[in-house]
């Protein structure tokens, strides 16, 4: 299954929020607003930044703590992993 199949198929499975809607009138003047996208392209810009910085260091000792298994709590295995979230 390709990315977009998988994306695809995600969107149909119910999550709950199906009948959530947000009102982003504060933000926005109407729902083809430039902003939008100048919003939705930054905020990809940020995300591509992030995986950037933390691909190579922090996915292989987060996959090696998940690996050794165990049902310690999320945050101790950040820990674990060097990443404290206080």
């Amino acid at each position: 299954m390709t990315e977009l199949e998988e994306a695809e198929f995600s969107m149909k499975q119910p999550t709950g929020a199906e009948r959530v809607f947000w009102d982003l009138s504060i933000f926005y003047a109407q729902p083809d607003d430039p902003a939008i996208a100048r919003d939705l392209a930054e905020l990809q810009a940020q995300a591509e930044r992030f995986a950037e910085r933390y691909r190579a260091s922090f996915v292989p000792r987060y996959f090696e703590v998940l690996s050794a298994g165990g049902s310690d709590a999320p945050e101790n295995i950040l820990a674990k992993a060097g990443v404290d979230l206080n």
